[in-house]
């Protein structure tokens, strides 16, 4: 019996022994930096509890049920809302469910993701409590009263369906994006930057989950400028790129930018033709001075008919080119850049170039074509018909192959007529077709009456085209105009079916028949999902912020 006390004694008098550190955690956490009453301090404590002994699928069946149980207080809150002498408690309300029922629960998620070695999430979960904010201002937002001039009325408000309904598709897709996000994210945290090789990168891999980002590191000159341009000269694409944004401010932004900028978007062109190919600069100096002759011819002849201002214009832009032809062959080291071959020209800086021109090109020569079809004039309107038809008709890659290999055919033996002018030329004519049908839908769209405001004030046709009737047709073309302009700027991937290596051409061609770097797909497609997807989407949001800012009807 005293053998039995005084065993009994000394269990007693041993500390008590605490939970694992990797229960308590989180709960240490809380009481070093944070104060908080005791009820909430032992909630927290059952749940990390919880956690450490819940498995992986018991964790998301507790996650599921509490969004759940989310989603039925938002369904009472919602009906509460509609009592006028219980409106104030709706908040009140979804606030106690934060406190008792986000907060522990994303103390469990915590305490999992770190035992599960998911600590990618816990960047994407701590987004949650700002979600969850934002949703309670809604919900109180629901419950205001608003004036208009019909005088003080109940703001709209969503049904107690339709906002469980909101909520729930809100909560699945969150939990998709959550999963995506998950699986992705070791891969780009595990990434190889320094190798020479794929062998080498998965043989330091291992059995670990990374991307082999070495060949972006090993190949990224030739992804951006060709694997035969010089890369000593890297710095005059970059640099007529960083210009291009100079020259385009005035055009996109003309209201916030001073008109004298114009001047230099009107050299731009010229300017980065000199940058990119080379040669001496007087080509592009010959070039303007010829756009100049035929600026000014045009101006003298016009008093005398429109068509009479056109012919003058060629005839004196042509002389001015042949004649600056002899002078820049003759001085050919004049202030003269390397001269770089079109067929060294690849990678993404090709499909900027076919992008920009094209679409600049294709947009006057679209509006040509539409105001043509509408022509009074029989032979212009059949020109203009059969040619949007045949180009609309005929898939662009045909016309690919016939400017790579029929034109040629047409042109005297021993021409040497440019691959890239001859791909320039047939993406324009084909964007321009369909730029004609989408300006031709907006001057249907122009009621009749727009029409004879401008005869009333006596306006010719170029005059009433140019000032009255144009910029409100381009105006309700603008969706239309970026769809085509965005659908061509990716079409210019096609050019690689024709041996042109553009940037599909250099990942599908020299990239991936190295020996290095055979079987690496993600990260190059990845890369080139990084070029093409800024531009068409930051086009894409400037047309939307066009459209606001030229929206002058009151609606």
């Amino acid at each position: 019996m005293a053998d039995t006390d005084i065993a009994f004694v000394r269990k007693d008098m041993l500390p008590q022994q605490e939970p694992p550190s990797s229960a308590v955690g989180p709960i240490k956490w809380v009481q070093e930096n944070l104060s908080v009453p005791d009820a909430v301090e032992r909630c927290l404590r059952k749940y990390a509890d919880f956690s450490g002994r819940a498995s992986r699928s018991e964790y998301w069946y507790f996650t599921i049920a509490v969004g759940l149980f989310l989603g039925l207080l938002t369904l009472l809150n919602s009906a509460v809302l509609h009592w006028s002498f219980a409106a104030s408690f709706g908040g009140p309300l979804v606030a106690l469910a934060e406190v008792f029922l986000v907060v522990p629960s994303l103390a469990v998620a915590v305490r999992r993701l770190h035992d599960l070695n998911l600590s990618g999430w816990l960047v994407v979960l701590s987004l949650v409590p700002f979600v969850n904010l934002l949703f309670l201002v809604a919900m109180a937002r629901a419950g205001k009263r608003e004036t208009n001039r019909f005088g003080d009325v109940p703001a709209p408000t969503r049904d107690s369906v339709g906002g469980l309904v909101l909520f729930a598709m809100t909560i699945i897709a969150t939990f998709f994006v959550f999963s995506i996000v998950s699986s992705a994210w070791p891969w780009f945290a595990g990434g190889i930057w320094s190798t020479s090789s794929l062998a080498e990168c998965r043989e330091i891999l291992g059995d670990a989950t990374g991307g082999c980002f070495s060949v972006l590191t090993e190949r990224w000159n030739q992804l951006l400028f060709g694997f035969t341009y010089p890369s000593e000269q890297y710095w005059r694409p970059t640099l007529a790129f960083i210009l291009l944004f100079l020259a385009a401010a005035p055009l996109l932004f003309a209201m916030y930018v001073p008109r004298e900028v114009l001047y230099f978007t009107a050299l731009y062109p010229f300017l980065a033709y000199w940058l990119v190919w080379g040669g001496t600069i007087l080509i592009p100096i010959v070039a303007i001075a010829g756009f100049v002759a035929g600026y000014y011819a045009f101006k003298r002849f016009e008093r005398d008919s429109f068509a009479m201002g056109m012919l003058a214009a060629v005839v004196a832009a042509a002389v001015t080119w042949w004649i600056g032809g002899f002078i820049s062959g003759a001085l050919s080291g004049f202030i003269a850049l390397a001269e770089v071959p079109s067929r060294d020209i690849g990678g993404f800086l090709l499909n900027f170039i076919l992008g920009t021109v094209c679409v600049s090109l294709s947009l006057p020569l679209g509006i040509v074509l539409a105001l043509g079809r509408q022509s009074d004039m029989p032979i212009i309107r059949i020109i203009c018909v059969v040619f949007i038809e045949f180009i609309r008709g005929v898939p662009l890659i045909t016309l690919l192959f016939v400017a790579n290999v029929v034109l040629a055919y047409f042109l005297p033996p021993g021409t040497n007529f440019d691959l890239i002018l001859r791909v320039i030329i047939m993406i324009t004519l084909f964007s321009a077709a369909y730029i004609a049908e989408v300006i031709r839908g907006g001057l249907a769209a122009l009621p009749r009456g727009q029409y004879e405001a401008a005869d009333s004030l006596g306006l010719d046709y170029a005059q009433s085209m140019r000032l009255i009737v144009m910029p409100q047709a381009l105006k309700i073309s603008i969706p239309g105009i970026v769809n085509v302009a965005v659908g061509l700027f990716k079409d210019t991937t096609l050019v690689s079916v024709i041996s042109m290596f553009d940037l599909v051409g250099m990942i599908r061609g020299p990239i991936l028949a190295s020996t290095e770097w055979n079987g690496v797909y993600w990260e190059l497609w990845g890369f080139a999902i990084l070029m093409f997807f800024p531009i068409c989407y930051g086009i894409s949001q400037y047309s939307q912020w066009l459209e606001r800012q030229l929206a002058t009807d009151h609606r």
